[in-house]
């Protein structure tokens, strides 16, 4: 009995997930598939969504520079929250040099492949 109802689970499932199968078969009947995006090449998309990390990340960093100044100000002279401080904005300086440093990176080779790209 337990055989017979484990091999009706897996008809049941195979049934429910045939017409996912024939799903791509259906949308490319339907004519040719448009790009969505507003980008052309693969190296445009990636200097989209940097754009994109930097118009999000630099604000935040902004607000943690300001929290990690709080920090500072509340510490009121006692010696480990200073420590716990000086932490805190050691780290918020080193976060904001990778960050702007992987951005600087990505157009420095993005600006060399264009320019070996213009010479062949």
């Amino acid at each position: 009995m337990s055989y017979r109802n484990s091999l009706w689970k897996e008809v049941r499932i195979l049934a429910a997930s045939f017409p996912l199968l024939l799903m791509p078969f259906f949308v490319m009947a339907q004519g040719r598939l448009e790009n969505p995006l507003q980008f052309s090449s693969i190296q445009d998309f990636l200097k989209g969504l940097l754009g994109a990390v930097m118009y999000i990340g630099l604000p935040i960093i902004a607000l943690i520079i300001v929290y990690s100044g709080f920090l500072f100000i509340t510490a009121r002279g006692n010696s480990e929250k200073i420590k716990q401080a000086i932490y805190n904005f050691q780290w918020v300086v080193i976060g904001t040099g990778v960050f702007l440093g992987a951005w600087a990176l990505t157009g420095i080779i993005a600006g060399t492949i264009n320019m070996l790209r213009d010479n062949i």
